[in-house]
């Protein structure tokens, strides 16, 4: 399940690249203004069929065991496509690779198996002087 979800996720980040990216990016703040852009957004990234291999992934996961069946809602399926396209707008395009990563591996794969992992340094946020890091993070 994690490699199908990691290849999965770097492939639809590979469309926030480049000038198609920049493209998206500004389609995806207007729709905010103007919904009928929303269904052509989605007919040309694909955001549909993204979830449904999303969804069929998590499916064959559940079919091996790996995932509660009881976890696996829309919003859960949708929840990485949200987080990517949440790094392409703000924090701009290419979504780098480890920001993939720390999706799938920080936010999703817990949410999916009940498993709490533990954040790298290389992905801890860096702590700030003001605000000392809270218990337990």
């Amino acid at each position: 399940m994690t490699a199908d979800l990691l290849a999965h996720l770097r492939q639809v980040a590979r469309r926030f690249q480049g000038v198609l990216g920049k493209a998206l990016r500004g389609l995806i703040v207007d729709i905010g203004h103007r919904q009928e852009l929303a269904g052509l957004l989605q007919a040309q990234v694909g955001r549909l069929t993204a979830e449904e291999q999303i969804a069929a992934i998590l499916s064959r996961a559940v079919a091996r065991g790996e995932v509660d069946p009881g976890v696996v809602r829309p919003r859960v399926v949708a929840l990485p496509l949200d987080l990517l396209r949440h790094e392409a707008l703000v924090h701009g395009t290419p979504v780098p690779d480890a920001a993939v990563v720390a999706i799938l591996d920080d936010v999703v794969l817990p949410l999916l198996t009940g498993a709490p992992t533990a954040p790298t340094p290389a992905r801890r946020p860096p702590t700030c002087r003001a605000h000392p890091p809270m218990p337990g993070g």
